[in-house]
This record gives C-alpha cells, structure tokens and sequence, in this order.
C-alpha cells in the first residue's frame, strides 16, 4: 500500500517533469509512455517487493522506501527553474 502510494505520488511529479522539459508537440507521447512504464512498474514492483519481503523482512522493504524518496527528491531538484510552454496543458 505503502508502495503503491509513492509510485502514484512519483507518476504526478514525472508528469510535472515532462510537462516542464518536453516541447508541446512530444508532450503526449511522452507522457502516453510514462503512463506505459507506469503500468509495468505497477505489476513488477509489488512482485520484487513480496521476494524481497519473503526473503529479507519489512525491514529492507522500508528501506527501499526511504532510498526511493530520497532519489525523488534529489530529482524533483534538478527541474529546471523556467515554466511550461505556454501551449502545453495545464
């Protein structure tokens, strides 16, 4: 569940990402195909996370948690300080 949030929280900061680095006419490809790995992500993780709950304990499992917010964060940083095209969709 836990899990299932960040990667929910994660899709709405890419979408921001692209919606800030991508020219107006890639912005829908680029984000049909993050909604793609999306997808994928949505049926691997919560496989990968069980193994690795099963074998290593909720422990690690938080872990994993807190390495990927902070990876998060440090790319949330690296946004670059302009805004939107004034054509892409708000």
């Amino acid at each position: 569940f836990a899990l299932d949030n960040l990667l929910f929280t994660a899709s709405v900061g890419i979408q921001t990402y692209i919606r800030h680095t991508a020219p107006p006419e890639e912005l829908s490809a680029s984000l049909a195909m993050g909604l793609t790995w999306n997808h994928i992500a949505a049926v691997t993780v919560p496989a990968a996370a069980g193994l690795i709950w099963a074998a290593y304990g909720y422990e690690r499992i938080f872990a994993c948690g807190i390495v990927l917010a902070i990876a998060s964060f440090a790319m949330c940083l690296t946004l670059p300080h302009r805004k939107p095209h004034p054509t892409a969709p708000a």
